[in-house]
């Protein structure tokens, strides 16, 4: 089977360190470009591949022209993340996006319908959607019909490029992985949100440090809830995932271990789980690729634009949640939180 052809498009610490480590030997996937504003990041990030085969551009769009290149790989900044997959759309190449998908919810929105007019096949990087312990509690929650939901992700200081007052820095850059699970273990969009965040309680930075977020899924007696809890003083901690259903019940505290119960008649059981299957972003880009190449509809994508979109929609809508003190509706949400 030939490998479909790939460019990364951004050599920063998510490129190299998340994107590119898993490239070199993949199996689905061969690089044949890099790109960067900085050309020294796009030539130490080619110096990566013995071979030398990978060209290193600084225009993403001269390197999108490339008739031999199938995908691209985007992990720039989050604010030019919509400008570089809309010209990746023009140019008929399906993409993976890190996250956020944008940094504003006309951008998502207008980004994820030209996909789908485009018939352009492409992902969020929500790379913990594929460990295993995510797959497991999913299929669960399909059988408990989830009401309520408690995640928990407490961490230790970020790294100083993190600690800033930006809406998509601070905690929210850890939570947001957790803003998606609750909506993929809901089964449901999300219809309003309302939120307490702080700054400067571990820093000076202006940083949001800690969040509680309580998001609504449905409306009146069909409504159901997740919330979700995190700060970055709170190394040692560990994670802590619930999720409560009318009809029974999944756990993780932690390790590869989930607490089980499919109904109100068993009682909890203990599921070890086996060994992570190896890297968590090379199973994306397996999963991307196997989907790309599917031409009659077998494979169903496990992060989408879609996805992306709702859960740019939660995160902003917890700023602004929490500058008016109000549950937000995300129906009549379309604006940016400062």
């Amino acid at each position: 089977m030939n490998k479909l052809t790939t460019a990364l498009i951004g050599c920063g610490s998510r490129g190299m360190g998340g994107h590119l480590k898993v490239l070199e030997g993949a199996e689905d996937l061969e690089l044949i470009a890099v790109c960067d504003i900085i050309e020294d990041r796009a030539k130490a990030a080619a110096e990566q591949f013995a071979d030398g085969k990978v060209e290193v551009c600084t225009d993403y769009v001269e390197m999108m022209k490339r008739d031999d290149l199938d995908t691209v790989i985007i992990s720039t900044h989050a604010a030019t993340h919509a400008e570089i997959a809309l010209e990746a759309i023009r140019r008929g190449k399906h993409f993976i996006v890190e996250k956020p998908l944008s940094t504003s919810i006309p951008d998502g929105r207008k980004l994820a319908e030209a996909a789908e007019k485009a018939k352009i096949k492409a992902m969020v990087c929500y790379q913990i959607r594929f460990m295993r312990f995510c797959e497991e509690m999913k299929d669960v929650c399909r059988e408990i019909d989830p009401v309520q939901i408690l995640l928990s992700h407490p961490r230790g200081m970020m790294k100083p490029q993190f600690l800033n007052p930006d809406p998509f820095c601070g905690i929210h850059d850890v939570i947001s992985h957790h803003i998606d699970l609750a909506s993929l273990f809901m089964g449901r969009d999300p219809t309003a949100v309302f939120s307490s965040l702080r700054r400067n309680s571990f820093t000076d930075t202006d940083a949001v440090d800690n969040i509680t977020v309580c998001i609504e899924y449905g409306e009146g007696d069909a409504a159901r809830t997740a919330t979700l809890v995190s700060s970055i003083g709170a190394a040692g901690i560990g994670d802590l995932f619930y999720v409560i259903g009318s009809k029974g019940l999944v756990s993780r505290a932690g390790g590869n271990e989930l607490v089980v119960k499919r109904s109100n008649d068993e009682k909890p059981r203990k599921v070890e789980l086996p060994a992570a299957a190896g890297d968590s972003t090379r199973q994306l880009h397996a999963h991307f690729a196997q989907w790309v190449r599917d031409q009659d509809g077998k494979v169903a994508p496990r992060s989408t634009l879609r996805d992306g979109l709702n859960s740019l929609l939660i995160s902003l809508a917890t700023f602004e949640s929490q500058k008016t003190g109000k549950k937000i509706k995300l129906a009549d949400f379309d604006g940016m939180a400062g």
